[in-house]
This record gives structure tokens, C-alpha cells and sequence, in this order.
């Protein structure tokens, strides 16, 4: 899901996200999806719309949240 607003010069668009993230490890379930949304914020510029900002909300997740951290181990 996603939804736009704009004035004359600023712009928000906000999108839902589920993101899952596996990696096999000995410490748990291989899964972990995160739930949320992202918020663009948006500005006129001479040559077109530009991001100018990113905020991304957690809403909840499940599985093994250590997924990510063990990743960044193996890498």
C-alpha cells in the first residue's frame, strides 16, 4: 500500500513494507521478516521532484532478529 500528498513544493509519500532477511545459523530460526512502513519526504527542484529525506518505521517483526547480526559475522 502507498499514498501521496503534495503542496506547491513538498511532497509525502508513505509505503508499507514486509521485509524478510534467512540465513541458516545453529542459533535459531534461519527467518527473520520485519513489518513497517517507509516515509519519503519530497522536494520540488528545478530539474523535478528529489527525495530529501527517508524514515523508515518498525511496526513488528518475527523469527530470529539476530539473523541480520550474524550475517554482518559471516561477511
Amino acid at each position: 500500500m502507498a499514498a501521496a500528498t503534495s503542496s506547491r513544493d513538498r511532497g509525502v509519500l508513505t509505503a508499507s513494507f514486509q521485509s524478510s532477511h534467512r540465513l541458516a545459523n545453529p542459533y535459531g530460526s534461519p527467518q527473520w521478516t520485519l513489518y513497517g512502513t517507509y516515509r519519503f519526504g519530497l522536494a520540488r527542484t528545478a530539474t523535478g521532484w528529489k527525495i530529501d529525506e527517508i524514515v523508515m518505521t518498525a511496526h513488528w517483526g518475527e523469527g530470529n532478529k539476530d539473523v541480520l547480526a550474524l550475517a554482518a559475522n559471516t561477511a
